[in-house]
């Protein structure tokens, strides 16, 4: 299995993907920067943002701002690991390339789990880096600046710890979902839309509340687990033409 995957990640051009997460680190970034913006002048706005009231100090406050950050990385990888399915899994098993990926003298099932793993772990290590990276410099630019309000160092480093776990899963469960059904067409586009709606869906969890988005996450890596499942059983029924 090790030597499946090391075969498959070796066809993965992975320079254009590390091109691709320091984007997404930085657009993460960029959007912080504007929550910092907000808290940094609330105080020449004071009394219209006391009329705001409790969205005001949702705004000013780094609990969210740190939210909204990983909202923009979760799905920014949650594209890049699309477009790494899509390369390494769907591609090989449409069009000219299916007879040569059928003949392979290896397991259908075995050579599904390979791709996936390999697609995973580059996926979710690259996520996780550069999850940390921005997380840890926004944080710290928050902590020299004053910007936002913010508890304890603990209470932070622990929910960004909980959010890091929760969002890796619940970016293996959209990709999982958002392939299941693009390979039941044979079709990036519908990859792509199904990726689109579960990435806005999470997107309005998040701005709810971290626990609604815990168990969204949750539910999501949960549901892709059977949609893996008729996956890997479409592909072991497919007939070689």
């Amino acid at each position: 299995m090790l030597e499946l995957m090391r075969l498959e990640m070796r066809k993965i051009n992975l320079k254009s993907y590390y091109f691709g997460s320091l984007a997404v680190c930085l657009v993460a970034l960029a959007f912080g920067g504007m929550f910092m913006a907000i808290g940094h002048f609330q105080g020449g706005f004071g009394s219209e943002l006391d009329q705001m009231g409790s969205q005001a100090g949702k705004l000013s406050s780094l609990d969210f701002a740190v939210l909204m950050v990983m909202v923009f990385l979760l799905v920014g990888f949650s594209i890049l690991g699309a477009a790494l399915c899509g390369v390494v899994i769907l591609k090989p098993y449409s069009g000219r390339s299916l007879v040569l990926t059928l003949s392979y003298p290896v397991r259908r099932s075995r050579l599904l789990i390979a791709k996936m793993l390999a697609v995973s772990s580059v996926t979710i290590r690259l996520f996780l880096t550069s999850s940390i990276y921005t997380l840890a410099i926004f944080i710290g630019a928050n902590q020299m600046l004053g910007a936002l309000s913010a508890g304890h160092w603990l209470h932070t480093l622990s929910r960004c710890l909980l959010l890091l776990a929760l969002s890796a899963l619940g970016l293996l469960g959209i990709m999982g979902i958002s392939l299941a059904l693009g390979f039941r067409w044979r079709s990036v586009p519908v990859m792509i839309g199904v990726l689109i709606v579960l990435d806005s869906l999470i997107g309005n969890t998040f701005s709810a509340s971290m626990q609604l988005a815990s168990v969204f996450l949750a539910a999501v890596f949960l549901l892709s687990l059977p949609a893996i499942g008729a996956l890997s059983r479409t592909i072991t029924h497919i007939q070689v033409p």
